[in-house]
């Protein structure tokens, strides 16, 4: 699943992380780029035990929310107050 936008037939791929800090769940973008070796060799480089790393590939000039699955984080109303 964390490698399956590698290969889709979208254009641009982007590395999301997911990691905790200090008791808080934290999700971040880390790399784009079209070219899925320099993705591949970001996403070797940067795999780390206590780390989440998702490949999504996703199309140009998109709402993202109207695809099937997109880069996104959940959070809880507290998270905001």
């Amino acid at each position: 699943m964390a490698l399956d936008g590698l290969n889709n037939d979208y254009p641009l791929k982007v590395i999301i992380r997911g990691r905790m800090e200090n008791n808080l769940g934290v999700a971040e973008v880390l790399f784009v780029s079209e070219d899925k070796e320099l993705i591949w060799d970001f996403y070797e480089a940067n795999l780390k035990k206590d780390d989440f790393l998702m490949i999504y590939g996703v199309p140009y000039d998109t709402d993202l929310s109207k695809i099937g699955h997109y880069p996104s984080v959940a959070f809880e109303k507290d998270d905001f107050e």
